[in-house]
This record gives structure tokens, C-alpha cells and sequence, in this order.
């Protein structure tokens, strides 16, 4: 079973050797998670400000330059799957075609970059955040350090059966944890546009 969106236009191996090749940290899990992340909180954000804020969380401007394309089809896929009324959104990870400990570890990069494109997006601009969204923050952040070398060079087969199928099921936790946060980012939104302010309120008075 692949995690990754069939319908990419680019995929998963493809960028992962690309973007390795540029410089070696940027993983393509994470980046693909920190735009995520940025995006949930602000539907609205533009490709720019997305540059603006990767460029400033893994400080390699030249890099990041030489890969702008390939970043532009990947934030345009995340918008377009986050507006699709059929909930199509997908994590950009390492694939079946893996071995598990990889898989895993791209997972929790990914789940870490999202954390990190969320909370830097978000910043002051909301000091409290709603018990469903904090929930599926830490939903998120946990998966962010499970622990996949367990599964390096393991040879117990019955184990390695049971990682396959949790990491499926927790795979798709996630993607169902991300579009809610989504959703809810959304209403929040919403809700604060719509909440008088204080000056509003002495003026009505």
C-alpha cells in the first residue's frame, strides 16, 4: 500500500534524490510536512511567504532557489488536495517499496516539518488555540518521534508484520488528523474575523 498521492505529478522517490543532491538536509518528507503545516494555518498563504519561511527554518536560500519549481508543484498540490470536496490530501512519504525503518523515519519527518510550519506560521496571532486542535497537535508531534530504528537490520518477521500494518493505520491517523486541523484552522479563522473588537465594542456602546 503506498501512502504517497497516485495521482502526484511528481513523486516521492523523484524529488527525494533531487533534493538530497542539492544539499543533503533538506529531507523531502519534511519539507513537504512544514508546507502542510503552514498552509493549514493559513489557507490563504501565498507560495512567496512559504519561500520566505522555509528559507528562514533551513537557512539555505541558494538551494531552496534551485529547487523552486519543484517546491511551487508541491505547495500547488497541497492546496488544490486540501480544496478537493473528496478529501484527497496525502503525506509525501517513502512508499511500500521501502523498507519499514525508512518508511517510518520519513513519516516522522514529515509529521515533525508540519509541526514546525504550523507553530512558525501561527506565531503570536493566537495565544490560545481550541482543545481539538490542541489535541491533534500532539497527536501529530508524538508521531514525530517514534522510534524506527527499532526496525534497522531487524530480522523478526511476525514484528516486522505488525510495524507494516500500525504504520498504515497510523499513517492514516494522520492524514485524517490533518485535514481536520485543516477544517478547524478554518473555522477559527472564521470565528476570530467575526468576533467584535474591543474598539468595536466601546463604539457600539
Amino acid at each position: 500500500m503506498s501512502t504517497t498521492s497516485h495521482e502526484a505529478v511528481i513523486s516521492y522517490n523523484q524529488l527525494k534524490e533531487k533534493f538530497t543532491t542539492v544539499y543533503y538536509k533538506l529531507d523531502i518528507s519534511q519539507l513537504h510536512g512544514y508546507l502542510s503545516g503552514c498552509i493549514t494555518v493559513n489557507n490563504n498563504i501565498s507560495f512567496d511567504q512559504c519561500i520566505d519561511y522555509l528559507s528562514a527554518y533551513y537557512g539555505q536560500d541558494k538551494a531552496l532557489k534551485h529547487l523552486k519549481s519543484d517546491i511551487l508543484e508541491l505547495y500547488s498540490q497541497i492546496i488544490i488536495s486540501l480544496q478537493d470536496s473528496d478529501l484527497t490530501a496525502e503525506l509525501f512519504i517513502a512508499d511500500d517499496n521501502n523498507l519499514l525503518d525508512i518508511q517510518l523515519k520519513s513519516l516522522a519527518h514529515w509529521c515533525q516539518g508540519f509541526i514546525d510550519g504550523f507553530y512558525d506560521v501561527l506565531g503570536s496571532a493566537t495565544t490560545t488555540l481550541p482543545e481539538n486542535i490542541n489535541n491533534s497537535l500532539v497527536d501529530i508531534a508524538k508521531v514525530a518521534t517514534i522510534n524506527y530504528a527499532e526496525y534497522t537490520d531487524c530480522k523478526d518477521d511476525k514484528k516486522i508484520q505488525e510495524g507494516e500494518q500500525n504504520f498504515i493505520n497510523v499513517c492514516e491517523f494522520m492524514k485524517l488528523s490533518w485535514i481536520s486541523l485543516y477544517l478547524d484552522m478554518q473555522i477559527l479563522a472564521k470565528d476570530t474575523a467575526n468576533k467584535p473588537t474591543a474598539e468595536n465594542s466601546n463604539d457600539a456602546k
